[in-house]
C-alpha cells in the first residue's frame, strides 16, 4: 500500500512539473526568435580611442600671442556616452527568407556633430580622443553568412558601436568671451556584420 500510494505521489509530480518546463522551454525559444536581429561577427576590434581622464574634465585648451593679443580656445567635457550596435545601414535589397548570405558590398559607419562650432574645432576633439572618422565592413567582403532563422524574412545588415563626446567650447581675446557654446561629436569605435529579421 505504501509503494503505489509513493509511486502515485511520483506520478502527480511528474504531471505538475512537466508542462511547466515545457512552457518554460517554449518561452525561450519565442524570445530568441522574435529577436530584431542576429550579431554575426565585429568587422574589426574595436578603436582603441582615449577616455577623458578622470582628474580632468579638460579636452584641449590652447592659448596663443597674435598681433599683441592673446586668444585662448579650450573645450571641456560636458558628458559621454558609447551607443551599442546602432543600424546602419543594409547589404542586401530584398526581404527574402535565406539561410546564408554573401557579403558583397561595403559600407561606412561615419561620424557626426552637431552645435554652433567650425568643423576644425570638432576635429580637434576627435583627434584628442583618436577617434576616427569612419569605419567599414570592407574587410568582411567575401564572407559567407550562416542564418540562424531560415524560416524568417531577414535581410544582411551592418551595424556599430558609437562613442558620442558632449562638450563646451570658449574662445576668448584678451579675456573677452567670444564664442561660448555646446557641441558634441559622435564616431564610430566598433563594427558588425549581422542577420536583421523583419
Amino acid at each position: 500500500m505504501k509503494k503505489l500510494i509513493c509511486l502515485s505521489t511520483l506520478m502527480v509530480m511528474f504531471l505538475l512539473l512537466t508542462p511547466a518546463f515545457a512552457i518554460s522551454t517554449e518561452s525561450d525559444r519565442d524570445i530568441c526568435e522574435s529577436s530584431d536581429f542576429q550579431i554575426i561577427e565585429s568587422t574589426r576590434n574595436p578603436q582603441h580611442f582615449i577616455a577623458p581622464f578622470a582628474y580632468s574634465d579638460n579636452i584641449f585648451d590652447v592659448t596663443e600671442e597674435i598681433n599683441g593679443s592673446i586668444f585662448r580656445e579650450k573645450a571641456d567635457e560636458l558628458s559621454n556616452t558609447t551607443i551599442k550596435k546602432e543600424f546602419v545601414a543594409y547589404l542586401t535589397n530584398s526581404w527574402a527568407k535565406a539561410s546564408q548570405y554573401l557579403v558583397t558590398e561595403s559600407k561606412a559607419a561615419s561620424w557626426t556633430y552637431g552645435g554652433g562650432v567650425d568643423l576644425t574645432i570638432h576635429n580637434k576633439v576627435r583627434v584628442s580622443f583618436n577617434l576616427q572618422r569612419q569605419l567599414t565592413n570592407q574587410s568582411s567582403i567575401g564572407t559567407y553568412i550562416t542564418v540562424d532563422y531560415p524560416n524568417r524574412y531577414s535581410k544582411l545588415g551592418f551595424r556599430a558601436d558609437f562613442y558620442k563626446q558632449n562638450y563646451h567650447y570658449t574662445k576668448t581675446v584678451d579675456g573677452k568671451v567670444l564664442i561660448s557654446k555646446d557641441a558634441y561629436i559622435k564616431a564610430p569605435i566598433d563594427t558588425y556584420i549581422t542577420v536583421e529579421y523583419q
